[in-house]
């Protein structure tokens, strides 16, 4: 209505998902006219806003990211081409990329393509979509990621050093993980399976796991 609309331009400062917002009650509303596209409700939210520290989710030792999720369902596309889809956006920025089998329909087997990206990588992104894949169109979903604090340090194993990912809560090594590249570069140089390294690199991380980091 005129009203509603004169309302919102008024009090609202911008249109978007919700942020940082704890909902306390929410409310629905039904207008007397029927519209052959869309309904006619209108749904008020009553709550507070709230800072970063009290966000679900945030307030934690963690990493807190505003990230975008492009999902494609894929159903006519031939098996090679999605391997070099998926090593084209990894060279492009994408953060993550990987392929879930689903049923579509018509009783098709197909692929859904997801691909995580921060908001300044969705214009790159894109075209590698569209002119690598078969899909008319793709969905963005917001989404929040948390993850540990990360570093990288370097282990001494008898095939040589191997970099090691730590994650960290708060100053306490949760994890720790060694980089599969060291351990294939190590191996091939030792003349040993990657995986020995692996294994090696693996009880080194262990000990570094149980660690209290300053």
């Amino acid at each position: 209505t005129p009203t509603g609309a004169a309302i919102l331009t008024t009090l609202a400062e911008e249109f978007g998902p919700i942020k940082n917002f704890v909902i306390d009650k929410v409310a629905y509303g039904s207008g007397m006219r029927e519209y052959p596209r869309h309904t006619n409700y209108l749904r008020v939210l009553l709550g507070k806003q709230v800072g970063a520290a009290e966000t679900p989710g945030t307030g934690l030792p963690l990493i807190r990211e505003e990230l975008l999720l492009i999902t494609a369902e894929i159903d006519d596309m031939p098996a090679e081409l999605f391997g070099s889809a998926l090593e084209s956006l990894m060279a492009a920025g994408a953060l993550d990329c990987h392929f879930v089998p689903v049923q579509m329909k018509k009783n098709r087997p197909g692929v859904s393509l997801h691909v995580l990206t921060d908001k300044a990588r969705v214009n790159e992104l894109l075209p590698i979509i569209f002119r690598q894949t078969t899909t008319l169109g793709v969905k963005l979903l917001p989404c929040d990621r948390l993850s540990l604090h990360r570093r990288l340090e370097t282990v001494d194993t008898p095939y040589g050093p191997v970099r090691v990912k730590l994650g960290i809560w708060d100053n306490e090594v949760l994890k720790a993980a060694p980089e599969f590249e060291d351990c294939r570069a190590a191996g091939a140089k030792a003349g040993v399976p990657v995986m020995e390294v692996y294994k090696a690199a693996s009880a080194v991380a262990a000990n570094l796991a149980t660690k209290v980091k300053p």
